[in-house]
Formats: structure tokens, C-alpha cells, sequence
């Protein structure tokens, strides 16, 4: 999907989402907008990674349980550690033991705006769609208003973002696309960056 962020076709950046399928494995149901996490350290039991790989993108390991394109068919996409969604932890937003020191940040994991949740209803170990990258309407922290500009950080153990930044040492996931008034429930309209996951944290 391409989305112009103007508002006006041909002025401003046309923008194209980076959305897949996942599974919510939070242990709690989910929502449109909630940040998550996707399991880079395939630590979830659900998650499950084969040491050995035959060097072909499209297809299986060679035991034939995991795709490294998130699976073809079956169950194989639920076994990809990528495939399968956390709440944000302290090392995937990239903070070592949650340290908030400038410059002992990580680089983390992939961070992800849920964008719907199908017949599931979001309930745990239900599939659900995901974007990585692109426009969407992500959850805020509800005590403090957003405008153009800021930056959105995602917060540990939570699922909104916040546009106050910690101490030192955190990493910026998105930018408004607008405004939004303190003590509002509804969702922001944001770029996000969430596979922005190779470099250090930024200092807030």
C-alpha cells in the first residue's frame, strides 16, 4: 500500500507500508496501533530456529520445519522467531539490561505497529497484521499530547509510545504526522521505522 503523506497526490513523499502477517504471542490480547516487538532472540517456545540451512530463500531447512521467508505453508511462518510478536523488552528496544547509559545501548530487535487483527480478535497465539515500516496509527501514552515534530520512543514492558524521552540511551521508532491532545485515546498517525535495528540507540 502507498501512502502520501501530504494529503495532495504528487506534493510531499508518497510512502509504501511494510505490513505482514504474524502471531501475537504476548501472552495477553493485542490491539490496532499497540507496538510490539518480533522475537529476534527467538526466546518465546514457540519460536524455533534450525542451525542448519540450505542456502535456498524459498525453501525449507532441511529438516522441512522453518522457511527463512517466515514459512510457505502449514505452521511453518508460526515457528519463525520473526514471525511471532513480544511485548517491548528492555534488549529489543535496545538497552543492554536495561541500562539507560548513553552509548551501552544495543541495537535491538525489530519494532512493529499492529495494523489489524483479523477474526482472532487479537487474542494471544492468534495471527495478526503488522508493519515494520511506513504510516500508521500507533498508541500513545495518554498523559502528555504529540505534535509534528516529536519523536516517538517505545517504552519497556508497554505497548504505546511515548514522546517525553528517558534519561539518555533510547531508541526513536517514529515521527507524528500530526497532532494529538493530551489525554486522548486515539491513535496517532505516524511514520515508523521499525527495522532500524543495526545501529546504537539514541541518546534522548
Amino acid at each position: 500500500m502507498y501512502l502520501n503523506t501530504s494529503g495532495n497526490p504528487g506534493v510531499g513523499p508518497s510512502i509504501r507500508n511494510h505490513e505482514f502477517d504474524a502471531y501475537n504471542r504476548t501472552g495477553s490480547a493485542v490491539a490496532v496501533g499497540d507496538v510490539l516487538m518480533l522475537d529476534h532472540l527467538a526466546a518465546d517456545a514457540a519460536s524455533y530456529v534450525k542451525a542448519t540451512y540450505d542456502g535456498t530463500p524459498t525453501k525449507a531447512f532441511a529438516d522441512g520445519t522453518v522457511n527463512v521467508d517466515g514459512g510457505t505453508g502449514g505452521s511453518n511462518g508460526a515457528t519463525w522467531p520473526w514471525g511471532n510478536c513480544l511485548t517491548p523488552t528492555a534488549a529489543g528496544i535496545g538497552l543492554v539490561s536495561g541500562s539507560t547509559t548513553a552509548g551501552t545501548g544495543g541495537a535491538g530487535a525489530p519494532l512493529v505497529v499492529v495494523t489489524s487483527i483479523y477474526s482472532g480478535a487479537g487474542a494471544n497465539d492468534t495471527k495478526i497484521k503488522v508493519c515494520i515500516d511506513g504510516v500508521v496509527g500507533v498508541k500513545c501514552l495518554t498523559t502528555e499530547p504529540n505534535v509534528f515534530g516529536d519523536s516517538l520512543y517505545p517504552v519497556t514492558g508497554q505497548t504505546y509510545v511515548a514522546s517525553t524521552a528517558p534519561t539518555a540511551g533510547f531508541r526513536c521508532l517514529g515521527k507524528p504526522l500530526g497532532a494529538r491532545a493530551d489525554d486522548s485515546t486515539g491513535l496517532l498517525l505516524a511514520y515508523i521505522c521499525g527495522s532500524n535495528m543495526m545501529s546504537q540507540t539514541f541518546v534522548g
